[in-house]
């Protein structure tokens, strides 16, 4: 399945720094809300899915106390316009996957791997804009 990550995504080192934070910030909320609205799946262990929801709402309050506040609407707009919203239309094409094929374990099986590359992606970005 493809879910056709924005061309921009894929390409890290395009992203000024201030972006980087907003697209971060998104990934993770976008991340949640999916967890969130759909993570009944049989054979999951809801205690650690609870505790993935609780860590990433930890990281988006981390997020939005200590860098998206400073960083203003300037910074924020710029950043909307040019890549968290087809950031959004990705992540709706992952959310309207799981309600089409019913959240099926193999539905997950597969979103689960796109989230993977999703962390590893932010993970990219900590580590190239860290400090």
């Amino acid at each position: 399945m493809d879910f056709k990550i924005p061309k921009e995504i894929k390409h890290p080192q395009q992203f000024q720094k201030e972006h980087a934070v907003f697209v971060m910030y998104e990934m993770l909320q976008d991340i949640f809300h999916v967890f969130e609205g759909g993570y009944t799946n049989p054979g999951w262990n809801e205690t650690i899915i609870k505790d993935l929801l609780h860590e990433l709402h930890h990281q988006m309050v981390f997020l939005n106390t200590t860098v998206v506040e400073k960083l203003g609407e300037e910074n924020k707009s710029q950043a909307y316009s040019g890549t968290i919203l087809p950031l959004k239309s990705y992540y709706l094409r992952i959310w309207t996957y799981l309600e089409a094929k019913e959240y099926s374990s193999c539905a997950w099986t597969i979103v689960r791997e796109e989230l993977y590359w999703n962390f590893s992606f932010i993970n990219k970005l900590k580590d190239k804009f860290q400090n």
